[in-house]
């Protein structure tokens, strides 16, 4: 049971005035920081061959990691919606593709948690029915340790 509210603002922690008994906070350190970049290559197939892409919207659906030691191994789930016009119509398309891999990162190891900001860019020509894609995905990973810390 919680006995107190301690207020977290930066990198302070306000802890009430006269505490009864010694607080125990649990508090997230950063352990190890990596920034990466990696380029996949894919290829989608329309049912039609499209007078002209009008858009490629990109997304990513689903991301996960598991944290050895050493490394952190990655699944990105990217979805796509292609519009490209057919017959002076408006058509779209739904892609998904998962992306795997892993990134050296030396302070990594088992139970550590990932914090993740990621994006993804897509690069692409068309030519009759394929759309030749280059799928530039960005990560920027936290990797975080619990501490319990009494005050």
């Amino acid at each position: 049971m919680f006995t107190h509210v301690v207020k977290c603002t930066g990198n302070y922690i306000s802890v009430p005035s006269t505490p009864l008994e010694p607080l125990e906070v649990m508090v997230p350190v950063v352990i190890a920081k990596s920034e990466k970049s990696f380029i996949f290559t894919a290829t989608k197939y329309l049912p039609v061959t499209p007078q002209k892409i009008k858009s490629i919207d990109s997304y990513i659906k689903n991301l996960k990691f598991e944290v050895v030691k050493g490394f952190v191994i990655y699944d990105v789930t990217v979805c796509q919606k292609v519009f490209y016009v057919y017959s002076d119509r408006v058509m779209m398309q739904s892609y998904c593709d998962v992306f795997s891999g892993s990134i050296p990162i030396p302070n990594a190891k088992k139970g550590l948690e990932v914090k993740a900001d990621t994006g993804v860019e897509i690069f692409y020509n068309s030519h009759d029915f394929d759309i030749l894609e280059q799928v530039l995905i960005n990560m920027r990973l936290q990797l975080l340790e619990y501490r319990n810390i009494a005050l």
